[in-house]
């Protein structure tokens, strides 16, 4: 096992951060996803950071309507911050059953979060708002050179076949 990291620098051959080169027949990816993050002014946070907060905010703007917003939405809430939930589709949770939806929707507002739907952004005045972004998930693939290695992506995923095979032969991606 080594640790370090690395990049793809040719079809077969890896390239480590320690300057050092490894050749092989095939490969497994195994790169995980980060939290996505549109284009907003900053600072904010997100799934993996709001729990290094050091004291509850006093409202926790939440950008994204899915279960992860949804879970730190009612979560925050329930601590006593004032919690605001800006979702961009036109119901919460749009990938499941409408029916689903509107449950959720109606136990959030009763335990006093507000839902804005159908909201594409928000603008920042002050400071006085904690912003949580949980828009969804992307690759985390960036500077790993994979098309040196004729890797393909699919709307930024790495693009596999049933045997968790990518568009190259010999690399694999799990997860």
């Amino acid at each position: 096992v080594l640790h370090a990291a690395a990049r793809f620098a040719g079809e077969n051959e890896l390239e480590l951060d320690d300057g050092s080169t490894l050749r092989a027949r095939r490969f497994v990816l195994a790169t995980g996803t980060r939290p996505a993050t549109p284009s907003i002014p900053g600072p904010y946070l997100t799934n993996e950071t709001i729990f290094d907060l050091d004291r509850l905010p006093g409202h926790l703007v939440v950008l994204g309507g899915g279960p992860t917003g949804l879970e730190l939405a009612q979560a925050f809430r329930r601590f006593g911050s004032a919690v605001t939930v800006i979702e961009a589709a036109a119901r919460l949770l749009p990938r499941e059953e409408p029916e689903v939806s509107q449950v959720v929707a109606d136990a959030l507002r009763e335990e006093g979060v507000e839902i804005a739907l159908g909201t594409e952004g928000m603008s920042r005045r002050g400071t006085e708002h904690t912003v949580l972004v949980a828009v969804g998930r992307e690759a985390d693939v960036e500077g790993l050179g994979l098309e040196r290695a004729g890797v393909e992506l699919a709307d930024g995923f790495i693009r596999v076949d049933e045997r968790c095979r990518t568009s190259a032969e010999h690399v694999y991606a799990a997860g």
